[in-house]
């Protein structure tokens, strides 16, 4: 009984990671949401709250391609990044301007 407890555990919290893969990204809104929502842009789901929005994408670099998917479903963002890398001001202002 319990030698089939832990090797279902282990089978879940090894199967975990393929479920969570990409990178962490997030992006500050320019005006925030009134409750937590949940937004599908740039093929993935961001969950905004307040001002903030978060996803895991299947890439590494922002882009403001990428922003621009999400601004469209968003309204305006004042930054987009991936913790490591963020768009400059400048991108993040054509982002906003160009998104459609």
């Amino acid at each position: 009984m319990i030698r089939t407890a832990l090797i279902a555990l282990t089978l879940t919290l090894g199967a975990a990671p393929a479920f969570a893969t990409g990178t962490a990204f997030t992006a500050t809104l320019e005006a925030p949401v009134a409750e937590r929502t949940r937004i599908v842009a740039d093929g993935a789901v961001w969950v905004c709250q307040d001002a903030s929005c978060s996803a895991l994408l299947n890439r590494s670099t922002p882009t403001v391609r990428a922003c621009k998917q999400l601004v469209r479903e968003t309204g305006r963002l004042t930054a987009y990044s991936n913790g490591t890398l963020s768009l400059t001001s400048d991108e993040v202002a054509e982002c906003n301007t160009r998104a459609r």
